[in-house]
C-alpha cells in the first residue's frame, strides 16, 4: 500500500503551484472606483477568515493578497490553508479579474481558480469572491467558494 501526502503536504503543493500559477491570466472589466494608492485593506471572507490586500503606490496593481479559506474535501475533510497571491492588476475603475489553471505536478493533478472583485466608493472598500477547485492523482477533490470584503483606514 502507497503512503498518501497529509493535508500539510497537499497545502505545501498547492500553494506553490497556486504561486506559480496566478501569475499566467489576467481579464481586466470596467467600471468601480479606485483603490487608494499604497493603502492595506484588511477584511473577513465570508467563513469569517482573515483577508488582507496591499495596493501599489501607483494603485494599479494588487502588490500582495493574502487570504484564509477551508477547502472542503471530497473525503469529507477540511484542507486548511493560507494562500498569498503576488502582483496583479487593477484597472483604472478599481476591478480586478484573475483565473487561472494549471495541470499535473506529482500526487497534484490540476487546479482552476479565479479571484475577481471590485473597489468601492472613494476607494476605502473592497469587496469579491474567491473559487478554487483541485484535485489529486488518488481521486482526492478539494474546493471553496467565498466571498470577501475588507476596509482601510487610509485617506
Amino acid at each position: 500500500m502507497r503512503a498518501q501526502p497529509g493535508p500539510s503536504l497537499r497545502c505545501y503543493l498547492l500553494g506553490a503551484v497556486l504561486a506559480v500559477g496566478v501569475s499566467l491570466v489576467l481579464v481586466v472589466p470596467a467600471r468601480a472606483a479606485a483603490p487608494i494608492r499604497g493603502a492595506q485593506y484588511t477584511g473577513k471572507t465570508s467563513q469569517g477568515q482573515t483577508v488582507r490586500l496591499r495596493v501599489s503606490r501607483s494603485g494599479r496593481a494588487i502588490s500582495a493578497l493574502r487570504m484564509f479559506a477551508n477547502h472542503a474535501c471530497s473525503d469529507g475533510t477540511i484542507d486548511p490553508g493560507p494562500f498569498v497571491y503576488g502582483s496583479f492588476s487593477v484597472s483604472r475603475a478599481g476591478r480586478f479579474d484573475r483565473g487561472f489553471s494549471f495541470g499535473p505536478m506529482g500526487e497534484f493533478q490540476g487546479a482552476q481558480a479565479r479571484i475577481r472583485g471590485a473597489f468601492g466608493r472613494r476607494g476605502r472598500s473592497v469587496s469579491g469572491n474567491y473559487m478554487v477547485r483541485y484535485s489529486f492523482t488518488d481521486g482526492l477533490a478539494c474546493g471553496v467558494a467565498v466571498q470577501f470584503s475588507a476596509r482601510t483606514r487610509s485617506r
